[in-house]
């Protein structure tokens, strides 16, 4: 709520009031059309401004997808941290060594054989194929079967690996079987509860980081502000289902301020610049908006009711 006044010009939905008042405005002289427009134009961007930066976002969106960006990436960085390091103390308390049964990654490649009856050899690769082998000897370690998940772990992230040329869909159901008998390991000498720990924190990476390339594009060079600000103003339509889609992406701690960072879509919506105060657009918007209750409803979610009133 801006809670100031403006011509009947300056927020008409109408284009011929908006021009004939244009035209009045444009007459020179001492006009006082266009000294009054000028002021209320004045008065509501610095309001829209105040507001913004009042209730946590920011005017500068730019500055604000490099922080919001930068700030998710060193979480991603944490996470990992944390997580090598419970996976370090696990394999200090195993034995590199010791012996273990894959018996869970073993039923996944067998089963894959056997899909394919007598050509069921054929469906497995080399290197698929070798860690058959591997896991089957009777021999396999705890450290030869985190190799393996490793190997397996570089292909998912497209990195150089054996595995690089294996199906995706293979691959992330043998990391999750491996990371199943690794587990199982773990539990017998006592490290069960650090293991599940370690696994709950790389799932919480892998989140955010997919999240982040939903936000940002899979090289990580998009702005949030861009991504979810085209969300917003297709609200006015209502359409919501981009705004569903990013929103579920970015983290509960950043909602608002993103939601209220992207205000400055909303009072810039239909105007010839991204960084001016469109009246007319805004009304528009805000009617638009009224008449969408669903959208309007997920709008006002994320944002202080203190913005948009009871």
């Amino acid at each position: 709520r801006l809670n100031l006044g403006f011509t009947p010009g300056q927020v008409a939905s109408n284009q011929a009031a908006r021009e004939i008042e244009g035209g009045f405005a444009s007459l020179p002289g001492d006009n006082p059309i266009r000294i009054e427009r000028a002021a209320n134009e004045a008065a509501a961007a610095a309001k829209a401004d105040e507001l913004i930066s009042t209730y946590g976002g920011s005017i500068d969106k730019a500055g604000f997808s490099d922080d919001f960006l930068k700030q998710h990436l060193k979480t991603v960085d944490d996470l990992q941290t944390q997580s090598n390091a419970l996976y370090d103390q696990i394999a200090s308390g195993i034995p590199k060594a010791t012996v273990v049964d894959p018996v869970s990654s073993l039923v996944l490649l067998k089963d894959r054989i056997a899909s394919g009856g007598s050509k069921g050899d054929s469906l497995l690769l080399p290197a698929e194929r070798k860690a058959l082998a591997y896991l089957s000897s009777g021999d396999a370690t705890y450290a030869g079967v985190d190799a393996i998940r490793q190997q397996v772990g570089q292909a998912l992230g497209k990195q150089e690996s054996p595995f690089a040329k294996s199906d995706v869909g293979l691959l992330k159901q043998l990391y999750s079987k491996l990371t199943d008998d690794q587990g199982s390991a773990a539990k017998a000498f006592g490290l069960g509860d650090t293991w599940t720990t370690a696994k709950a924190l790389v799932s919480q990476r892998k989140t955010l980081e997919e999240n982040l390339t939903t936000l940002v594009g899979k090289d990580l060079d998009g702005a949030v502000t861009k991504t979810f600000g085209g969300a917003v103003a297709k609200l006015s339509k209502g359409d919501f289902k981009d705004f569903d889609k990013y929103m579920a992406a970015v983290p509960p701690e950043s909602r608002q301020a993103l939601m209220v960072t992207s205000l400055n879509n909303v009072f810039t919506h239909g105007g010839r610049s991204q960084d001016k105060l469109s009246l007319p657009g805004f009304s528009n918007f805000a009617r638009d908006l009224a008449r969408n209750t669903a959208a309007q409803e997920r709008l006002y979610k994320y944002l202080p009711p203190e913005i948009h009133g009871p």
